[in-house]
C-alpha cells in the first residue's frame, strides 16, 4: 500500500480452453507476468479446467492434472509479489470440492469451497463444511474451509465463489464482519440479457451493505461448447460505487485493474458489525509488501458535492424537500408563525429566502409572515443591495433596511481602530 492508503487489485477473465488444464495454466501464468505492483489478482470460477465440463470434472486424470497445475503455477510465482486466486476442482475426504485457491509466493495459503451450490453442481461437488479442516499439500498443512480471511499488514481480504454471493447471510458478509476490507469472487455465471447489469446492481448493493470494495472475476470466451455464452464481465466496485469494469464478450484474455481506497472502507465499516457472531472464523496472517508508484489508478469526482447533471432537478428538488420539512417541523414544534431573515442579496441567503417561502407554502402560510431584512453596510455594493431588494418585493415578504454603516463606525471607535481601513 502507498502512503494515500490505496490497494492495487486486479479481475481476470482468461480467454479458456475447456478441460485443457495446462493450456489454460499458461494463459493464466501469462497473463500474471503482465500485472504491475497488483496486491491481489483474481480468476473466474474453476480457471483451470472449465466449469462447464459435465461428469468429466469428477474424472481422476483431469483433477491430478489441476493439483498438478496448482504446483506449477506455484513453482513460477515465487518471485512475484502478487496474492493470487484460482478456480479448480479438489478431491478431499471422498468427495469433490468446487474450490478456490488462494496462494502467494510459492506458498499456498488456503483452499475455500464453494457453499451455495445449483441442483446440477451437486451432481458432482459437495457442499463446504461448517467447520475448517486441515488438508495436506507439498509437505505442509494447508486451511480447507470458508470461514476464512486473510491479513496483511496494510488490507484485510476475503473470498467466496459465485452464487455464494446469493445467500442471505453469505461468506463475504460475514468475512467483512470479521474485518474483511476487500471481497474477491470467482464466478463462471453464463449470460443472459441483461445478466451484466443485473451483476453490477447486486455487486453495489453488497458493496455498499458489507461496507468493502468486491471485485467480480466472470468467467469468459471458451468457456462452454454447448449454447451457454459466458461473458468476461469484470468489474470492481466499492461502498456501493462502480470503479471500474471491462468490456465483455471479448474473444481474448481480458483484465481491470483499479486502487480500491482502504482507509475509506475501514471508517465506514467501524461500528457496523457488533451484531454478527464470527467466533468460527480463523486470520491467515500473509507477509506482504508491495511498492506502488502513482497515479492512483481510479477516478475521482472533481465535483462531489454538485448533483450529477442527468439528474440535476430530481437532486435539487429532494435538497428543497429535506430543508423545507425539517423548517417546517421546527415551526410547528414551536408553535411560531413568523420567520426572521437576513437577505444580503449573495447565494446563501437567497436559498435560504426560497426554502422559507417553500416551507410557508407547505405550512399554507402566506409570505407576509416571512420578515425579511437587509443591512447594507461598507462592503454592500449597489448591485448585491439592489438584488436584495427586487427579491424581497418580487415573493412579497414583508421587508427593511436597516443602514449599519454608523453602528459599525462607533464600534471601531470603541476598539480604537481605524474608520478608513475595512
Amino acid at each position: 500500500m502507498n502512503n494515500l492508503g490505496f490497494v492495487r487489485v486486479a479481475a481476470c477473465a482468461p480467454r479458456l480452453w475447456l478441460g485443457d488444464v495446462n493450456k489454460n495454466k499458461k494463459e493464466i501464468l501469462a497473463i500474471i507476468s503482465k500485472l504491475e505492483e497488483v496486491s491481489v489478482a483474481v480468476f473466474p470460477e474453476l480457471s483451470l479446467c472449465g466449469s462447464t465440463l459435465g461428469n468429466m470434472v469428477s474424472h481422476s486424470l483431469l483433477i491430478s492434472a489441476c493439483q498438478k497445475a496448482i504446483t506449477d503455477i506455484l513453482n513460477t510465482t515465487k518471485n512475484i509479489p502478487t496474492i493470487i486466486i484460482i478456480g479448480a476442482p479438489y478431491y478431499f475426504e471422498g468427495s469433490l470440492y468446487n474450490c478456490a485457491f488462494v496462494m502467494y509466493k510459492g506458498k499456498l495459503l488456503a483452499v475455500i469451497p464453494k457453499e451455495n451450490l445449483s441442483k446440477n453442481e451437486l451432481r458432482f461437488y459437495s457442499r463446504s463444511k461448517e467447520n475448517i479442516n486441515n488438508i495436506y499439500f507439498q509437505n505442509y498443512y494447508v486451511k480447507f474451509g470458508n470461514s476464512l480471511v486473510f491479513e496483511t499488514d496494510n488490507f484485510t481480504f476475503g473470498v467466496e465463489i459465485g452464487e455464494d454471493a446469493l445467500l442471505p447471510l453469505s461468506p463475504s458478509t460475514k468475512q467483512a464482519a470479521h474485518g474483511a476490507d476487500i471481497i474477491f469472487n470467482l464466478s463462471a455465471i453464463p449470460a443472459a440479457y441483461g445478466k451484466n447489469n443485473e451483476i453490477k446492481n447486486l455487486l453495489k448493493a453488497k458493496s455498499f451493505t458489507d461496507n468493502v470494495a468486491y471485485v467480480f472475476a466472470n468467467a469468459g470466451y471458451g468457456e462452454s461448447t454447448s449454447d451457454n455464452v459466458f461473458t468476461g464481465f469484470c468489474s470492481i466496485l466499492e461502498l456501493g460505487n462502480l470503479i471500474k469494469q471491462n468490456k465483455p464478450y471479448t474473444l481474448t484474455s481480458n483484465c481491470i485493474v483499479a486502487d480500491c481506497d482502504i482507509t475509506k472502507i475501514r471508517h465506514k465499516k467501524i461500528g457496523k458489525y457488533n451484531n454478527i457472531n464470527c467466533n468460527n472464523f480463523q486470520t491467515i496472517k500473509i507477509e506482504h509488501q508491495v511498492k506502488y508508484s502513482l497515479p492512483v489508478l481510479r477516478t475521482f469526482n472533481p465535483k462531489p458535492f454538485i448533483p450529477c447533471e442527468k439528474k440535476l432537478d430530481e437532486q435539487l428538488t429532494e435538497i428543497i424537500n429535506i430543508q423545507t420539512n425539517a423548517l417546517a417541523t421546527r415551526l410547528e414544534k414551536t408553535g411560531i408563525k413568523n420567520i426572521v431573515i437576513g437577505v444580503s442579496g449573495g447565494l446563501d441567503s437567497t436559498l435560504a429566502l426560497l426554502v422559507a417561502v417553500k416551507t410557508l407554502q407547505k405550512l399554507n402560510l402566506p409570505n407576509n409572515h416571512i420578515h425579511a431584512i437587509t443591512m447594507p453596510g461598507f462592503g454592500t455594493g449597489k448591485k448585491t443591495h439592489s438584488n436584495a431588494d427586487k427579491l424581497m418585493s418580487l415573493l412579497n415578504t414583508k421587508y427593511k433596511t436597516i443602514n449599519i454603516e454608523k453602528a459599525v463606525n462607533i464600534h471601531f471607535d470603541d476598539i480604537g481602530h481605524d474608520t478608513t481601513k475595512h
